[in-house]
């Protein structure tokens, strides 16, 4: 039986995993951490649980291909999908404005604030209805797509892509400043970097507004275990704290990996499911190249990544009264040398299984760039300072936040505070980031990266680096396309059994 290793536990690795038990390869995942998931997790802390990846899951739509795939591997089988009634609330006037995830809703609301930029509002909705015909193929990679199935596809989405080309070339801090009332200006440039292409908001907006962005009961960390079982019922063989330090090569063949241990699995096919900036420079040795990913790596700013800080508290009693997803103004306040001028909060009594001990957890996050996490990762040097300031900026939200709710003063206590160099520690994600590359209207990002690299036979890259806009579905679907790759690489290639 010829064996596929998948080096990464993630929800692509999980995914290679699962599709490779069912082509009846024998398949063993790799991950170095003591839990799967990777950037999909939580944890815990006081008696609380801290979710730490999703605000939406796209794919959530019961009649949708992705659903069906999400149910396939073990994710979203059988589980309750929470739809909430509005994107992100905002009091940037003192008065509590909600981005409702209908369009009617949001039209009215919008409306009611400045009843002016009638315009402008319905040409956001307008391109969002547009937009959401859009549905990332599932069933096979598109350049094993034949010609019909390439026309259908295009026919599909001709509407949806036309909206997309257009305002991929127009940032949000443009769009935004078409609005008349300085409180949408301010709104539509809160929700995204200013040099984003708007199209991203689109797209997650009309994603939410379609009930295909619906969030899984029980939280991310949950739903990453509900795989891995699915996996280990198939008959897939999950090596936990099993940390992958090199691919190894013999005559422009991938043939097998070398743990950190010093254990070495030989393979018929390679999957690295990892983070691919930590394939190319860490687990090939640097010396094979991409000419589609690197362009990428070496213009952040056309392509840009995002991490952030964030910073964990419980609040005791019942907080339901609050907004769940919500940004207010606040005096002035500097993180890793930016100055913000607002809190970000995520208030998880939505999900009644993550309110524990009578306790719910809030979350507070500050978007951080690569340069911030250069920053990060210079203090880190210095355990104490790092600590330090990790506590300052959690000290700085939390006075905030109980300024703005006075009701969580003695009931408000610290859990935990994430910077960018956590996420690179645990998950090896590139200068922390938990999303790939960004659009932006001059952006080089990768649209339909195949997966291989060139040299190097029987490998295959999985994962949200190599296939836009990237997130947990983009993960999925390139982890299952690994596998379909492989059949076609495996279909006549003898085993190691004999003698390959």
């Amino acid at each position: 039986m010829k064996r596929v290793i998948i080096v990464g536990g993630g929800i692509s690795g999980m995914a290679s995993g699962i599709y490779a038990q069912k082509a009846g390869y024998e398949s063993v995942v790799l991950e170095k951490n003591a839990v799967p998931g990777g950037e999909c997790t939580g944890w815990d802390r006081d008696g609380c649980h801290i979710d730490g990846c999703i605000h939406w899951l796209t794919g959530t739509k019961k009649d949708t291909e992705l659903y069906k795939l999400w149910c396939e591997v073990g994710a979203l089988d059988n589980v309750e999908i929470l739809h909430l009634d509005y994107f992100y609330s905002y009091d940037f006037d003192g008065r509590i404005i909600y981005f409702y995830n209908d369009y009617n809703k949001l039209r009215k609301e919008l409306l009611s604030v400045s009843p002016e930029d009638e315009k402008v509002i319905d040409e956001f909705i307008a391109a969002c209805k547009k937009i959401r015909s859009i549905e990332m193929p599932v069933n096979k990679p598109m350049d094993m797509m034949g010609t019909i199935e390439m026309m259908k596809l295009g026919m599909k989405m001709m509407s949806g892509g036309m909206a997309m080309q257009k305002y991929s070339k127009i940032t949000c801090g443009k769009f935004a400043e078409q609005f008349k009332s300085p409180i949408l200006k301010r709104i539509f440039k809160s929700m995204l970097p200013e040099n984003y292409s708007v199209s991203s908001l689109m797209f997650s907006y009309s994603t939410i507004a379609s009930g295909n962005g619906g969030i899984p009961a029980g939280g991310s960390k949950a739903m990453a275990l509900r795989m891995a079982e699915r996996y280990k019922a198939l008959g897939g063989n999950m090596r936990l704290n099993s940390e992958v330090s090199e691919i190894v090569i013999s005559n422009g063949r991938a043939v097998g990996v070398r743990l950190s241990s010093g254990e070495t699995i030989n393979g018929d096919f390679i999957i690295s499911a990892c983070d691919a900036n930590i394939t190319l420079s860490k687990l090939l040795k640097g010396k094979y190249t991409d000419k589609r990913l690197e362009p990428c790596y070496d213009n952040l700013k056309e392509n840009p990544i995002q991490s952030n800080v964030l910073a964990a508290f419980s609040v005791e009693g019942d907080v339901s009264d609050i907004p769940y997803s919500f940004v207010f103004s606040s005096k002035l306040y500097e993180v890793m040398g930016s100055t913000q001028d607002s809190v970000s909060m995520r208030v998880y009594s939505y999900d009644k299984s993550l309110v524990r001990n009578g306790k719910t957890t809030i979350t507070s996050f500050v978007s951080q760039s690569p340069e911030q996490f250069d920053a990060w990762k210079s203090l880190y040097d210095d355990k104490d300072a790092y600590n330090r300031e990790k506590m300052r900026i959690a000290d700085e939200l939390m006075t905030r936040i109980t300024e703005r709710f006075p009701q969580f003063n003695g009931r408000i206590k610290l859990l935990d505070v994430v910077t960018p160099v956590t996420y690179e520690k645990y998950c090896g994600a590139f200068k922390g980031s938990w999303m790939a590359f960004m659009s932006t209207p001059n952006s080089t990002a990768v649209q339909n990266h195949d997966g291989r690299i060139e040299g190097i036979e029987n490998f295959q890259l999985s994962g949200q680096w190599i296939y836009s806009p990237g997130g947990l579905p983009c993960a999925l679907i390139t982890g299952k396309f690994a596998i379909q790759r492989a059949e076609e690489c495996l279909r006549c290639a003898p085993s190691r059994s004999q003698g390959a």
